[in-house]
C-alpha cells in the first residue's frame, strides 16, 4: 500500500499547527500492522506549489519534523517516499527538496509526456542521475501520455517506458 498524503504548508508544519493530524495519521498507518508507502508531499517542487512548500529548506525541515512524529507515534511501518517531478529534475531545482540519504526510504519520480513530447528516457535521465547517486531503490509513482500526441506516438512513449525502466535496475 502507498499512501500519497498532501500534507500543507511547510512553515504550518514547523510551527506545531498540525502535530495532532500528523499523530492521528502516524497511529492509524501503524494500526494497519503490515509495511506501508508513505509518499508525503509528492511533487513538492511545482513550481504552483511554491506558496505553501516555500523553499526547498522548508520542505526538508518539514519532512524531519513529520517523520520524527511518526517516529514518536512508533509507526515503525512506514517506508518514506520522496518523489518529486521530471520536470524539477529538468530544471534543476529538485534535489534541493531531497531530505537525505538518512531521511528517505525509496526515490521516486513522477513523469509525464507533457507540452513537449519526448521519450521517457530522455525526461527522466536527471532524475536517474541523481537517483544513482543514492543508495535507495527507485520506484515510478505515476507517468503517462495524452491522447492529444495520437496513438501511435503514446505506444511508442509507452514502449520507451518499458525499455526505460528494464534497463535501469536500480527501479
Amino acid at each position: 500500500l502507498m499512501i500519497s498524503w498532501a500534507t500543507g504548508d511547510n512553515r504550518s508544519i514547523l510551527a506545531g499547527e498540525h502535530d495532532q493530524l500528523i499523530r492521528q495519521q502516524a497511529r492509524a498507518i501503524r494500526e494497519v500492522g503490515k509495511p506501508v508507502l508513505l509518499r508525503m508531499r509528492w511533487e513538492m517542487d511545482r513550481p504552483n506549489l511554491r506558496a505553501t512548500m516555500w523553499s526547498g529548506e522548508d520542505y526538508v525541515a518539514a519532512w524531519k519534523y513529520v517523520r520524527e512524529i511518526f517516529r514518536q507515534e512508533r509507526a515503525t511501518n512506514v517506508s518514506w517516499v520522496w518523489c518529486p517531478t521530471a520536470e524539477g529534475f529538468i530544471r534543476g531545482d529538485a534535489p534541493a527538496f531531497y531530505p537525505g540519504d538518512d531521511q528517505v526510504d525509496w526515490t521516486c519520480v513522477d513523469v509525464y509526456a507533457g507540452n513537449v513530447f519526448q521519450p521517457i528516457g530522455k525526461l527522466m535521465g536527471p532524475f536517474l542521475q541523481f537517483a544513482a547517486q543514492h543508495p535507495k531503490p527507485v520506484m515510478i509513482g505515476e507517468f503517462g501520455v495524452a491522447k492529444a500526441w495520437g496513438s501511435e506516438s503514446r505506444a511508442a512513449w509507452l514502449k520507451d517506458a518499458y525499455r526505460t525502466f528494464k534497463a535501469n535496475p536500480q527501479i
